[in-house]
């Protein structure tokens, strides 16, 4: 071998040391740069979720669902009320889970004609008072019609049968799975009722009479278990007590998912650390060793934290720095068994190392710069990005803390209608019936809770876009209700052409930061709302000097989306003696 071979090889020798390093520190700045993305992702899921868990957490929530699945199940039945009725209680204790309701309970139920209400007493089914009670019911599925005489009557008969304070308007405003204090034989009793309605026409009613009813942590349990293993990496949810608490409480987990790792991991972190805020803050998701980590706030009524947990799997991506030793160590073993066997070993002059020298001391250097300032330009893009998501969460928890009575009301009201499958018919409908009963009880809740109507619009995104308002505001074509257009155009839902349910949702993950972007530039205001989040949680916008709640959901058959439904209500000003939330 010539000399000039000896100094190649020298300043290959060289060079590849040097570059070891820098492939073990580029491995790990994959790694990180991949941590922080599962967090984010991991994060927006895990907040869908929290959010789904709160909106059916309430109890009333609960038992309208088991009231759904009875009317499921009566709707694929050819006859509903075959066997005089004995079939509607056996619909209504397969929805509803066990050991909701008083082994005691009664149960009646009626079937509607064009003629009248009939009382059904087939097995199981109350006969007593049953036909006064159908009388009832018939009046009321026609409360609107009859006279204040009539009407007077019917509230008699219920004063004298549940007690003074029940009348006909408090059971129509307590339907979908609420329950009322009533007084039935001398004893105090728990009354739920509301009509069946199969095929989209009120069919029937049913009134059940029972000594108990789900607690709050039963609807809890209930919830946590239909977001049990939800979201793209898989979450297990546990309800754990407060910290003022959990000496005197345990906490809720579904017995399937007792034994993974992430809930055993959860548990020996709050077992070794006395406050919560060590292994996860409110409303922010952590990464610690490879269990992602989010805590949630749920209702004062329930002194327990939502806390969702799943396993980070590492990717398969190929490690840089295994591969190139890998290559080091067989070109170097090669070349040395080569020169050895041809009995030319190295011979290295002073100029060779000087030349080692010298590229160690300048090369190295210049190699870190290179590497050091692709790491910053990603890394800064990436630290203002979650500056940006930080700072929602920061909002969006100050909100959570100085919540508005609309704020409240809205947020219960549009999420019971977005779950309502009656009012996502009309609301898709190729035809809308801008006067459906359906639009008209909505905006009645509306007003009814204190909220003037003329501060909510609903818009139906999809093939065509339509907008919903109440009847007393939509004679004036108030062309500011458009607004509500301008966060779903620009975070990519007013053309979204996905099919399927999960593209839907990857393509608003993957605009909201043009989304949030362009929004920004537009009012001149940083956006403290992730579209993204406004999905069964009602977040502010700006628009000029306006505020706004917006709440939105996509409505899917089958996986496939046919539309999205978004609700709007203009933020009023507070009471001069309160200061006026921050935008």
């Amino acid at each position: 071998m010539s000399r000039r071979s000896d100094y190649f090889l020298a300043a290959a020798f060289v060079l590849s040391l040097l570059l070891l390093p820098a492939a073990g520190y580029w491995d790990r700045y994959q790694k990180q740069l991949a941590d922080q993305q599962f967090i984010v992702e991991a994060e927006e899921e895990a907040s869908a979720l929290a959010q789904q868990f709160k909106a059916n957490c309430p109890t009333e929530t609960q038992i309208h669902k088991g009231i759904l699945r009875a009317q499921n199940l009566l709707e694929k039945s050819a006859d509903p009320f075959s066997d005089n009725g004995a079939y509607v209680k056996k619909a209504l204790l397969k929805g509803l889970p066990d050991n909701w309701l008083a082994d005691d309970a009664i149960f009646f139920a009626f079937k509607f004609s064009p003629t009248g209400s009939h009382a059904l007493t087939g097995a199981g089914l109350e006969r007593a008072n049953s036909a006064f009670l159908a009388l009832i019911t018939n009046n009321l599925r026609n409360w609107q019609n009859i006279g204040p005489a009539e009407q007077n009557k019917v509230n008699n008969r219920l004063a004298n049968m549940f007690g003074e304070r029940v009348s006909g308007d408090l059971l129509l405003s307590n339907r979908y799975g609420r329950s009322i204090d009533v007084i039935f034989n001398g004893m105090r009793r728990y009354l739920i009722w509301d009509f069946l309605s199969i095929s989209g026409r009120q069919s029937g009613a049913f009134l059940i009479i029972t000594a108990k009813k789900p607690l709050p942590e039963d609807a809890a349990a209930a919830a946590m278990r239909e977001i049990a293993l939800g979201g793209r990496h898989w979450f297990y949810p546990t309800m754990v007590p407060l910290e003022s608490l959990k000496e005197h409480l345990k906490p809720v987990v579904p017995a399937d998912y007792r034994s993974e790792t992430p809930v055993l991991h959860l548990f020996s972190l709050l077992a070794k650390s006395p406050q919560h805020d060590r292994v996860a803050s409110l409303s922010a998701g952590t990464l610690q060793g490879n269990t992602f980590f989010y805590r949630s706030a749920i209702s004062r009524s329930l002194p327990y934290e939502l806390w969702l947990t799943t396993a980070h799997t590492e990717a398969n991506h190929l490690r840089i720095s295994g591969l190139y030793a890998l290559i080091l160590t067989l070109f170097w073993t090669i070349t040395a068994i080569t020169r050895s066997w041809r009995g030319q070993p190295f011979n290295f002059s002073v100029k060779a190392r000087l030349l080692g020298l010298v590229l160690f001391v300048g090369g190295f250097p210049i190699l870190l710069l290179v590497l050091a300032g692709k790491s910053a330009i990603e890394q800064d893009h990436h630290v203002r990005y979650r500056a940006m998501v930080d700072s929602m969460h920061a909002e969006l928890r100050e909100i959570d803390g100085n919540s508005t009575a609309l704020r409240i009301i809205f947020e219960n009201i549009s999420r019971k209608y977005l779950a309502d499958t009656e009012f996502k018919s009309a609301a898709i409908a190729a035809e809308i019936d801008y006067d459906a009963d359906i639009f008209r009880r909505c905006f009645a809740e509306f007003a009814a809770s204190g909220v003037p109507v003329s501060s909510i619009g609903i818009t139906r995104f999809g093939e065509e876009d339509r907008l919903i308002l109440p009847p007393e505001v939509k004679d004036r074509k108030d062309s500011s209700k458009l607004h509500v257009f301008a966060p779903m155009m620009y975070a990519g839902l007013k053309e979204f052409s996905e099919k399927n349910y999960a593209a839907a949702l990857k393509s608003l993950a993957e605009s909201r930061k043009l989304g949030i972007e362009t929004y920004s530039s537009m009012v001149n205001s940083a956006i403290f709302g992730d579209v993204a989040m406004a999905r069964q949680r009602g977040i502010l916008m700006k628009f000029g000097d306006a505020g706004h709640f917006v709440i939105f959901d996509f409505v899917a058959d089958n996986d496939n989306v046919i539309a999205s439904i978004l609700f709007s209500a203009r933020r009023l000003r507070r009471t001069p003696d309160l200061p006026e939330m921050p935008l």
